[in-house]
């Protein structure tokens, strides 16, 4: 190639700070992926809290444990519902922790 072609080529390139894409579309992109994939996103603790009290109520624990354990499952479901009002991690985390203490008490 000859010199101008390269000229010519070089002659169809955006100006520098010019060409730069356009981010409105991959922001756009990134957007619709979140909302679609909101369900799969969403908290286990939101499905698994009500689950784990139905098996706890039917489950062969004493009536007494059985109290024991209803009182824990609220104290972690109310923590972990805290933890999402706030945006506190640690504070749903341990809302999850005890909820996984109950299960393995009940054997689920």
């Amino acid at each position: 190639m000859g010199n101008g072609a390269w000229r010519d080529m070089a002659a169809h390139l955006p100006e520098e700070g010019k060409g730069e894409p356009d981010m409105k579309p991959l922001l756009f992109a990134a957007a619709c992926i979140v909302v679609i994939s909101g369900p799969a996103l969403a908290c286990r603790g939101t499905v698994e809290f009500p689950e784990v009290s139905t098996q706890l109520e039917q489950s062969n624990v004493s009536s007494e444990r059985m109290d024991e354990l209803i009182q824990r499952l609220s104290q972690g479901q109310a923590l972990h519902e805290e933890g999402h009002s706030q945006g506190d991690g640690s504070k749903m985390g341990a809302g999850l922790r005890i909820l996984d203490d109950v299960k393995r008490e009940i054997g689920e």
